[in-house]
């Protein structure tokens, strides 16, 4: 849960890409329903990081970050996240 007035900071573990030691390339993050604001931040090796804002009280978001590795493999994860 986040406060529709709060900007707050998610990152993700990818242990998968660790222990296959390879490099994420691409990091693409999107929301549905639309509503937050997404801004990408600087991560390390192995973690995506992004700073939310914005959302509309009582409404959940389905936050979906997908990542290509450097061996062109795709993975993905989401995160429900409710503004309240």
């Amino acid at each position: 849960m986040k406060s529709p007035h709060a900007t707050l900071d998610y990152r993700v573990e990818w242990p998968r890409a660790r222990l296959l030691g390879v490099a994420i390339e691409e990091s693409a993050w999107t929301c549905r329903p639309e509503g937050l604001t997404i801004d990408p931040v600087e991560s390390a090796p192995g973690i995506t990081a992004v700073r939310i804002g914005g959302g509309e009280r009582g409404v959940v978001y389905c936050l979906v970050n997908r990542v290509t590795l450097a061996d062109d493999r795709t993975l993905t994860r989401s995160l429900d996240l409710e503004a309240a």
